[in-house]
């Protein structure tokens, strides 16, 4: 509600992001539309739009790599990813992508 101006029904948790430049932690949720008028949020957000995202069209649609990444880890719900990075300029640091063959 807050960054788009839509209510929202979260279904679960996508990933978890670590900016070791600022020391914040980012929680990704998954959920489903449910009402609003979209609104960017005054600034903090640009614009929000309604769009189909997929991994070939998402570096077209999302700019900064580590929003990119949320969005693309989010389209594969079946893992809870874990990323540490720096900005400006980005890099990443470590990824844990979560799944079972590398937890072990």
């Amino acid at each position: 509600m807050e960054e788009t101006g839509v209510k929202v029904s979260l279904t679960g948790i996508t990933g978890i992001y670590q900016n070791i430049s600022s020391g914040i932690i980012c929680v990704v949720f998954r959920g489903h539309y449910i009402s609003g008028e979209l609104t960017p949020a005054e600034g903090e957000t640009t614009e929000v739009i309604f769009s189909k995202l997929t991994k070939e069209n998402a570096s077209e649609l999302i700019k900064k790599p580590h929003f990119r990444s949320r969005a693309i880890d989010a389209m594969e719900p079946t893992y809870l990813p874990y990323e540490m990075y720096t900005t400006r300029p980005f890099e990443l640091i470590k990824r844990f992508e979560g799944n079972a063959e590398e937890s072990q």
